[in-house]
């Protein structure tokens, strides 16, 4: 049996995009396979075995549940159109090789010093002390792997808060960095989050204090000057090799836009109509669109890989 479309999820609140998807397939009679615990041991046998073919596969799963990753394998052997490709979307996930991949390509990014991991090397270098030093206070510390803001310290003030925190994770490299300031608007805060879907781009308001989200007017778009914004979420999706994924950008008040977090692989996808800190439906409906329309491309043979 052969799948055009798969969608591997674990998490509750993926449920409302997960019929949306579902929706959009049914539509342009795309088929449709959700795969979560609950089939996923099937799944993979019928997979091992030959008796299923999945053309296009969606993992939103895996970096959370172990368990998801055989699906990342089979679909890497079969060069199958994998949203994000294994390989892509590991590389992209150390905050410290995407700081230096970005900064290499001209991007603007908060001033950084980049500490080992702990493990690695407990004793702080006197040049990286001095680095740390001269960070205007408050700045902010962050693990270089994960997501979901675990691990970051927003407003941190001594080289002892950098001591400690570095040992939480301590495998992985720590970012200390200066912390960014955004411009003010209509009294909201010029931070967005701006998203690439396969060559599209798309931003909305999204205030880093309270996770609230709202959609951009053409007029704001305009009058902030937002296509930089845009060229820059395309530059990063160069550098990275992503096709499906966020970034966090900032207008700040001297007028510059810098990438804050880089790439967001997982993007959340709750819709604003049944979420407070949702995302504008007119996002999360685009988002499942783009999805169905990469599927109806794909190469039915398998041949096809998207990264």
């Amino acid at each position: 049996m052969r799948v055009d479309f798969a969608a591997a999820w674990d998490w509750e609140y993926d449920a409302e995009f997960i019929a949306l998807l579902k929706a959009a397939a049914a539509a342009h009679r795309i088929s449709f396979l959700d795969i979560t615990l609950h089939n996923l041991n099937e799944v993979l046998h019928t997979l091992a075995t030959g008796e299923l073919f999945i053309a296009c596969l969606l993992d939103r799963a895996s970096d959370g549940n172990e368990q998801f990753l055989p699906l990342q394998h089979w679909a890497t052997a079969h060069r199958i159109t994998l949203v994000n490709s294994y390989h892509a979307a590991r590389w992209s996930l150390d905050k410290a090789t995407m700081h230096l991949e970005l900064m290499t390509a001209g991007i603007e990014l908060p001033y950084t010093v980049m500490l080992s991991a702990y493990n690695d090397r407990q004793m702080l270098l006197a040049e990286e002390i001095a680095a740390i030093a001269a960070l205007p206070k408050p700045f902010v510390i962050k693990p270089t792997l994960g997501g979901g803001g675990v691990g970051v310290v927003k407003s941190a003030y001594t080289l002892a808060e950098v001591l400690h925190y570095r040992t939480e994770f301590a495998a992985e490299k720590y970012l200390v960095q200066e912390k960014v300031y955004p411009k003010y608007s209509y009294g909201w805060r010029c931070w967005f989050r701006a998203y690439y879907f396969f060559g599209e781009t798309l931003a909305v308001w999204w205030d880093d204090e309270t996770h609230i989200y709202r959609e951009i007017s053409e007029s704001d778009y305009d009058a902030l000057g937002l296509d930089a914004m845009s060229n820059m979420i395309r530059r990063i999706a160069s550098c990275t090799g992503m096709q499906f994924f966020s970034s966090e950008i900032t207008l700040t008040r001297e007028g510059r836009f810098v990438a804050v977090d880089y790439v967001n692989d997982q993007i959340d996808l709750r819709p604003k109509s049944t979420h407070l800190d949702g995302v504008p439906d007119t996002l999360v409906r685009l988002a499942a669109e783009k999805l169905i329309a990469i599927a109806a491309t794909s190469h039915p043979t398998g041949a096809n890989t998207a990264s």
